[in-house]
């Protein structure tokens, strides 16, 4: 796969999470996130097995990598389900927007990469960017705050993990990611009470949402996973700072979210440090290891 292309599926899939977080903002008001994280991962394997239908015979059950992936993406989304509930989409996800910081320490720490020092700011400078793009009126609740940037450790973690899976397809990594999904939201619905969680799924409403959740979710973490195969997780986490201008604009049409000059400048501030860790191959490179004089013989 070309870089450029490995770019565009990153991009689309960026668009993508930011509707899926439109979603259940939007089923606050009359569905739970745990029924939302159910449908999630009930409607999205479906979807998932349709993708991956020719190469589940292939599927690496105990797969240490994969099971990293599904495992710590779950909890992502469920902790990032849970904020959108009391805080608008652009909010959360400018938060969450830290996972190329958490990838990159995560890739110094075990993969033994070193990033040049071109990196950092880029990070730093897409950061600030997300928080003018929130509008610097991120909630009070700083309970919230804190669970978004939990959330965000669990989704670079699962980034990360995708490196371990280079032998496996992207589809057969969408599958075992739903699955896993659609447990920790049965097990959640079934603990909150599932007659009661249920029941208050009355709408057809509702019950689009939830299904264009779980399809378009996965779709997005098809597009996400092939981007990151290609080109490894610390430019592949960068979807995650474009996913928070995408939903800054669906705020805006949806919820009537505010636009002046610091939101713009919020945008391009994001934009450009995303556009060179995407495309600059030269921005990560193996870290330097001693390396002792032997004598020959």
């Amino acid at each position: 796969m070309t870089h450029f292309r490995a770019v565009i599926y990153m991009s689309v899939g960026a668009l993508f999470f930011a509707i899926t977080g439109e979603f259940v903002h939007g089923l606050s008001d009359s569905v739970s996130w745990q029924t939302a994280l159910l449908a999630r991962g009930g409607f999205g394997l479906i979807v998932a097995l349709i993708i991956a239908h020719r190469e589940l015979k292939s599927f690496p059950l105990w797969h240490r990598g994969s099971w990293l992936r599904s495992v710590s993406g779950t909890f992502y989304l469920a902790i990032l389900y849970f904020t959108l509930e009391y805080m608008p989409p652009a909010e959360a996800l400018a938060i969450t927007n830290t996972r190329p910081l958490w990838v990159a320490v995560f890739s110094f720490v075990f993969l033994r990469l070193a990033l040049k020092w071109q990196f950092w700011p880029a990070v730093l400078l897409a950061f600030i960017g997300s928080l003018l793009l929130s509008g610097l009126t991120i909630s009070p609740q700083m309970g919230l705050i804190w669970l978004a940037v939990v959330a965000a450790g669990f989704g670079s973690l699962g980034y990360f993990a995708i490196d371990y899976c280079k032998d496996i397809s992207a589809p057969v990594i969408v599958v075992h990611m739903s699955f896993c999904l659609f447990v920790g939201g049965l097990i959640l619905v079934l603990w909150g009470g599932i007659e009661s969680q249920l029941s208050k799924v009355q709408t057809l409403t509702d019950i689009s949402l939830l299904i264009g959740l779980g399809v378009v979710g996965t779709i997005y973490h098809y597009f996400v996973t092939i981007a990151i195969q290609a080109l490894g997780s610390v430019s592949g986490s960068v979807a995650g700072l474009l996913t928070a201008i995408f939903a800054y604009g669906l705020d805006f049409v949806l919820w009537d979210y505010p636009f002046d000059i610091y939101h713009l400048l919020g945008i391009v501030m994001i934009l450009l440090p995303a556009f060179y860790i995407a495309t600059g191959r030269s921005l990560v490179r193996p870290r330097k290891l001693s390396v002792r004089n032997t004598p020959t013989t």
